[in-house]
């Protein structure tokens, strides 16, 4: 017996040894398979684009925060802005005086004569070339002499404007997405368009999520090559005589920042004290590129870049600076990404099969996934190279984790089982607990049943109200806010069951093994105590955040108590994961009776089943009889006001009798004694739901009344 057990030791110590020299070769299979599988999931649809969008996400961030382009002092944008749209700087005598601002006046869209005035204003003052960015496709109805103005204008500065035309997009049924050249009016330029040269279209094309991060410098009306249509900023660089991109290509640019190019207003060119004082008398436009266009809010031309959201008008600026002056960046090749992502493998496979010490090889690990952050910058900022190390990193980061697992795969493995199952219980008492009875609620799958006190609190709101809030703030706020709630729970020696995203779940009554009605009460009173400390816990945090410029939020509060299961409820081996919780009828009432304190207007709302045992201790006010969403049977559900030591709110007294009146079907008597008790202050949103109520019925009185309220909601 003795030998057997000998030789099986040395047979496992034979094959633990043979398995440990060929771990090199097993750990090379492992990055392979890493390198491979993420190049192969790079080119499907789901991960490509999934990744795409990291990559994306990522070199928008060092666009950011690197290299920008420098702001070019000879590009300036003229905005019809807000200002401009209201005139409300300009002075009565200087609009009366102004056959233009007057114009401007009558409202949008402006008479042309107004951008034949803005050109001649311009051009006058020197400025090299004006550049109107808005459509001009149609004529003026009823108004040619309008159109004769501006078409007189750009004939006398052929060679210093520059007009808009669009790609519209738009879906035909059947022949999928179709794309309309919307070039200026015939009378405004010849019948030669779009080879006028004074033409470039203005369309962006974004990416998926709809940042514009490249400009296509041509675009085709029709196949023939003289029909190529540049755009807008490639036209100004033709007429100005400057180099600019030829054939179509998708260049991505380097942009200034998103406060450069900040739009100027235009109604000011055309009122003399501000054309004097702020613009030298025209002196400020000299030799200057003019763009002019819609700068407004209600215009809603704004556009995404990796710099942020700026006017379209704006975005025209940067890319002629870009064009003009080489801001131009470069996207990496294919190749390059796939040799760095082999490269990064291997290193980090050699540096698991040699390195055996965890907390060097982790900070290497981190260091390379640093180091390819800088690299990415530094391509960026030196050779103006848009190289995506995301593929390459996570292929690095891949290599190095598995190498880690499966060193210390063998020797973590007792300590991540008991913490596995010490994490499945989040408080000391239930700890001790199990310490106690290793062999009952530990190992019981089955549960038992139990009369516990269940308490449901959430905030209302934070969902939407977390959209306007970075990930950082969601998480401060609600970490802060989750402590102190649990605190209150823990400190009322309930137990916190479970998070449900902001929403906690605490019972009462759950670990003791033994209970009757005296304990019933305490722990209807510690639930209710608690209710109370997470309200003024929540005030205080409350003036805390808006302190520091945060929001406020606010919670509803729903306690029932009934029977429930309490136990380990989870899955068995071999894929063991377990949750200590109460399962059951009571548990879904009491989740009801949180949603449904939305409706009331209140913060706490406990069922009779709790009130009864704790009538004398605390200041009551009825809520309603109700049947809640998914129960057959109605409830009766109370607020709490305060501890019964409080004095009762004015009001209450007949607001009271006015809810014992809507039961018995009084409802005329019911809405005298709810107007007393609004006249006397309890005016709020449970005492106008039940006037709203008390109206409805009577004027369209039911046949059977039982007083019972059904909610349709959760």
């Amino acid at each position: 017996m003795v030998a057997s057990s000998f030789d099986l030791m040395a047979s496992l110590k034979n094959r633990c040894s043979s398995f440990w020299n060929c771990r090199p070769l097993v750990l090379l299979v492992a990055a392979i398979g890493i390198a491979g599988t993420l190049w192969v999931a790079r080119t499907k649809r789901f991960f490509g684009v999934l990744m795409a969008a990291q990559e994306a996400q990522i070199s928008d961030w060092i666009h950011r925060t690197g290299r920008l382009a420098p702001e070019a002092p000879d590009i300036v944008v003229l905005g019809v802005d807000d200002a401009t749209r209201a005139l409300d700087s300009a002075f009565p005598e200087d609009i009366e005086a102004s056959p233009v601002l007057q114009a401007m006046q009558k409202g949008w869209p402006y008479s042309r004569e107004v951008w034949a005035a803005t050109i001649e204003r311009l051009i006058g003052a020197g400025a090299r070339t004006v550049v109107l960015d808005f459509a001009l496709p149609l004529p003026t109805p009823d108004h040619p002499e309008r159109d004769a103005a501006l078409r007189a204008a750009l004939d006398a500065h052929r060679d210093q404007v520059a007009l808009v035309a669009d790609f519209e997009q738009w879906l035909s049924p059947g022949r999928g997405m179709k794309e309309s050249f919307l070039p200026p009016w015939e009378g405004l330029v010849p019948d030669s368009r779009p080879r006028d040269a004074r033409i470039g279209f203005a369309t962006f094309y974004p990416d998926d999520d709809q940042v514009i991060r490249r400009v296509l410098t041509s675009h085709g009306v029709t196949a023939e090559p003289e029909d190529q249509v540049p755009l807008l900023a490639v036209a100004v660089l033709r007429q100005q005589k400057l180099p600019a991109p030829e054939g179509v290509q998708f260049v991505p640019i380097r942009c200034a920042s998103a406060e450069a190019y900040r739009p100027l207003s235009l109604h000011e060119i055309f009122v003399p004290p501000m054309w004097e004082s702020n613009y030298g008398s025209g002196g400020f436009f000299k030799g200057k590129t003019v763009l002019v266009g819609a700068t407004a809010r209600s215009f809603q031309d704004d556009v995404r870049t990796p710099v942020g959201t700026i006017f379209g008008v704006q975005l025209h600026a940067h890319v002629l600076c870009a064009l003009r002056d080489g801001h131009l960046l470069r996207d990496a090749q294919p190749g390059t990404i796939a040799a760095l992502l082999v490269v990064a493998v291997l290193l980090m496979w050699s540096l698991v099969v040699w390195v055996r010490r965890p907390l060097l090889l982790i900070t290497v690990l981190l260091g390379g996934v640093a180091l390819a952050v800088w690299g990415q910058r530094a391509a960026f900022d030196s050779a103006s190279l848009l190289l995506p190390l995301l593929t390459p990193a996570i292929g690095w980061a891949a290599m190095g984790f598995v190498g880690l697992g499966y060193d210390f795969m063998l020797e973590r493995r007792e300590t991540l089982r008991l913490r596995g199952f010490l994490a499945r219980y989040t408080s000391p008492e239930l700890v001790e607990e199990l310490m106690r009875d290793r062999q009952g609620l530990a190992t019981t799958l089955g549960g038992v049943e139990r009369s516990v006190t269940i308490l449901f609190s959430d905030v209302r709101g934070f969902t939407s109200m977390s959209e306007g809030m970075t990930a950082n703030e969601v998480v401060t706020q609600l970490n802060e806010y989750l402590s102190g709630m649990v605190e209150q729970v823990i400190s009322a020696r309930g137990v916190v069951d479970k998070f449900i995203g902001d929403a906690v779940m605490a019972a009462w009554g759950s670990l003791r093994a033994v209970s009757d009605e005296h304990h019933y009460s305490i722990d209807s009173r510690d639930a209710i105590n608690s209710a109370l400390a997470m309200r003024k816990t929540l005030d205080d945090l409350n003036r805390d955040w808006l302190s520091r410029g945060m929001q406020a939020l606010h919670i509803g509060i729903g306690i029932h108590q009934g029977p429930v299961v309490v136990g380990n409820i989870g899955s068995g081996q071999p894929h063991e994961k377990m949750d200590f919780t109460v399962i059951g009828d009571a548990v879904n009432l009491a989740s009801r009776l949180e949603g449904i304190t939305k409706a009331y207007g209140v913060d706490i709302i406990v069922s009779d089943a709790v009130r009864q045992r704790v009538v004398s201790d605390f200041l009551w006010r009825t809520a309603d009889l109700v049947k809640v969403k998914g129960k057959e049977l109605p409830v009766e559900v109370f607020c709490v006001l305060d501890v019964a030591s409080m004095s009762p709110p004015a009001g209450l007294e007949d607001y009271e009798l006015a809810v014992a009146a809507y039961r018995i079907g009084n409802f005329e008597e019911a809405i005298g004694l709810l107007h007393k008790a609004v006249s006397a202050g309890l005016d709020d949103v449970l005492t106008r739901e039940y006037l709203r109520r008390c109206e409805s019925l009577a004027a369209d009185p039911p046949q059977a009344w039982d007083g019972v309220y059904t909610m349709t909601s959760k």
